[in-house]
């Protein structure tokens, strides 16, 4: 099972590095089908049952030795367990397809991240803790002042912000760190 695993690993690995990092996008993107069919025989193997009873038989016929194996033996068979693989067969199958419908979705939301960057503003800065606002961008925006004073454009104040770029990893941030909900919906409507 570990030799599998490290020969699927290194073709999706490859897959991977080039989808992610080659300049050329025409090149990423044709990258993106073998590493997406992978995933897909990958998450057929994490739900074949034939898999799961051997892992099963020789975790009970005390057929691993080393402690190594009883620990690989036991995480592959919680994996096979958490992926719903004791579900009937039609059920697990619609696991599967749920699973490639997040992936594919997953895929698509983390490159319009990548290709696609905007920014949110958030008034006042107050709204972001302070511990992470080092983590973006300043701004500012000015206001009037009053109705009554609105006649003067001399009388404004001027009001600090925060400027959230929407790559991952800012959004990631905010999204993590950041309690005010209005705050996180704009953050997740921008991306």
């Amino acid at each position: 099972m570990d030799e599998i695993s490290n020969t699927v690993c290194s073709v999706i690995d490859s897959a991977e590095l080039c989808r992610n990092t080659h300049p050329d996008r025409e090149f990423a993107k044709e990258a993106d089908k073998p590493s997406m069919r992978i995933y897909e025989h990958l998450q057929h193997l994490n739900t074949n049952t034939t898999l799961y009873n051997a892992i099963v038989k020789a975790e009970s016929e005390g057929a691993l030795l080393l402690e190594e194996s009883r620990k690989a033996a036991n995480n592959l068979r919680a994996d096979f367990e958490k992926g719903g693989i004791h579900l009937p067969k039609d059920k697990l199958e619609r696991v599967n397809q749920l699973n490639l419908a997040i992936a594919h979705l997953g895929r698509k939301f983390n490159e319009n991240v990548m290709n696609k960057l905007g920014f949110v503003d958030i008034y006042p800065a107050s709204r972001i803790p302070r511990n992470i606002q080092y983590n973006f961008k300043p701004s500012s925006r000015f206001k009037p002042r009053g109705v009554e004073e609105q006649s003067n454009a001399m009388n404004t104040t001027r009001k600090k912000g925060v400027r959230i770029v929407t790559d991952s990893g800012s959004v990631s941030s905010a999204l993590r760190w950041v309690k005010d909900e209005e705050v996180c919906s704009f953050c997740s409507r921008k991306i």
